[in-house]
């Protein structure tokens, strides 16, 4: 079985798109998906998360857990809890 998977990205505004390509040979036609996500940075989750009374613990960069940079991190990875109100 043969597979081709394209993945593109792109930015538009504060929305991120990844369109994904598949080419299975035994399909005999290309399947393609299109995921489209707010881009949400750390200050809006903190003013989201505050509204909603949740605290933040951790915040993470990568699945690593290493720590999150808002410039070079590949991931924003949030660990919180709800306060008693």
């Amino acid at each position: 079985m043969e597979l081709f998977i394209l993945l593109q990205d792109r930015w538009m505004k504060n929305i991120f798109f990844k369109r994904i390509v598949i080419d299975d040979n035994q399909l005999g036609e290309d399947v393609e998906y299109t995921e489209q996500v707010a881009g949400f940075g750390l200050d809006d989750f903190e003013f989201m998360f505050a509204l909603n009374y949740l605290e933040i613990e951790e915040v993470y960069g990568d699945y690593k857990l290493n720590e999150y940079d808002s410039k070079k991190s590949p991931r924003l990875i949030i660990v919180a809890k709800k306060n008693g109100n």
